[in-house]
């Protein structure tokens, strides 16, 4: 019965009472390893990974989401480009076959012409296309 009126009247309730009204702690670490509690405090207020964490998430999730802006736009360069070379490479071709055509047509042209006559007298008018040898009439 002794412990039990002691615990209330000075007991550990009243320790602390006493200690907060000092403006002190109770609890022996506060009051004989500052030094420990010094480092401690130095640590936190040191800049760290785990201070600058949410920070650098932030900053990476920003870049993150620039380089997926850039992918992108990137992306429809590259259609826009494939799309433009494509209308190149046809509008080549259909000149190339333009020009096939144009040169089978000529080649055509100067198989069926007729070949001028050579019989002395005068073929287109011009008397200079005789053939060499002839008698000029």
């Amino acid at each position: 019965m002794a412990k039990a009126v002691s615990r209330s009247d000075g007991g550990c309730g009243s320790r602390r009472r006493r200690s907060r009204e000092a403006g002190r702690s109770h609890n022996p670490l506060y009051t004989t390893h500052r030094d420990i509690l010094d480092e401690i405090a130095a640590a936190a207020a040191a800049p760290g990974l785990g201070k600058d964490l949410a920070a650098r998430v932030a900053e990476l999730e920003a870049i993150v989401a620039e380089l997926r802006n850039d992918a992108r736009q990137h992306a429809q360069e590259k259609r826009a480009l494939a799309s433009e070379n494509l209308n190149l490479l046809y509008r080549a071709r259909a000149a190339e076959d333009r020009l096939a055509a144009r040169e089978a047509a000529d080649a055509r042209r100067k198989q069926n012409a007729p070949s001028p006559a050579w019989s002395g007298g005068r073929s287109n008018g011009l008397a200079s296309q005789r053939p060499v040898g002839y008698p000029v009439p």
